[in-house]
């Protein structure tokens, strides 16, 4: 799971006038305003979402030839064995792009620079779960033979359904913010810890719960899109993006494990 920094998950609300302004529907000018900042935003999300699974398919196919013997003998492509075989540096990085692009999401151009980079670490970062979820479908572990697809278009269907839902009913989900916080600390500090327990039971229940947090973002960041007047559409794009890249992730390991036969 991939942590929030502070700067794309918190960013202060406008004055109560301001806030009123422009809230859908208040016009129909400040509403068209919003829908073209929400195309914008969207846009950014899926080109971001498209650098990052090109990455991740970089990442296992290249080398693929060439691979390196793992433990049991599996030929795992170069990439992803160094990935493996180095996970605390593999973290280290992956926190280090999260928190750097947090920092430099108010300066305009460089914020744009750093949500493609941060894809396209992302995208490294999560292709060993990938090459993982379809080695464990060809073994038959999976809970079907295309676990990728599954996850993915399971995330997407959600992700959107969930923003949807925010746009169409007009509802704030401001509300959710602390709760949202405080569970995304929970999850981090019960992923850590299994990270040396390695369980599998808390695994999953750590990827359920997970997909609950992040469809609770998803609504938190949309709702917040509509009411605090932002017009960088950048800050909005990497936070949608993290909604939908956790959803993945999750979804991703509860299909590439989940088989008891």
């Amino acid at each position: 799971m991939v942590s929030r920094s502070s700067d794309t998950r918190e960013k202060a609300f406008m004055n109560q006038s301001t806030h009123q302004s422009f809230v859908p529907g208040a016009s129909g000018a400040l509403e068209g305003s919003r829908a073209s900042f929400l195309r914008k935003v969207y846009l950014l999300m899926t080109a971001a979402t498209g650098v990052a699974g090109a990455t991740a398919a970089a990442t296992t196919l290249l080398g693929a030839d060439q691979g390196v013997a793992m433990r049991g003998g599996v030929m795992v492509p170069p990439a992803i064995a160094w990935s493996m075989g180095h996970p605390w540096l593999t973290f280290g990085l992956l926190m280090a792009g999260t928190f750097g692009a947090g920092a430099v999401m108010r300066r305009p151009g460089v914020n744009l620079l750093a949500l493609f980079g941060l894809s396209g670490l992302l995208g490294f970062v999560a292709a060993p779960a990938i090459w993982y979820a379809q080695y464990s479908a060809s073994q038959g572990t999976a809970l079907n033979s295309s676990p990728v697809l599954s996850a993915f278009g399971l995330a997407v269907a959600g992700f959107a359904g969930l923003s949807a839902y925010a746009i169409v009913s007009k509802r704030d989900f401001s509300n959710l913010g602390g709760f949202l916080t405080m569970g995304l600390f929970v999850v981090i500090a019960a992923g850590l810890l299994n990270f040396f327990l390695a369980s599998s039971v808390l695994s999953l229940a750590l990827a359920s719960v997970t997909i609950l947090l992040f469809g609770g973002y998803t609504l938190y960041d949309t709702s917040r899109m509509l009411r605090d007047g932002e017009t960088d559409p950048v800050p909005a794009a990497l936070s949608q993006f993290l909604n939908l890249f956790n959803l993945f992730m999750a979804l991703l390991r509860i299909f590439s494990g989940g088989r008891r036969d």
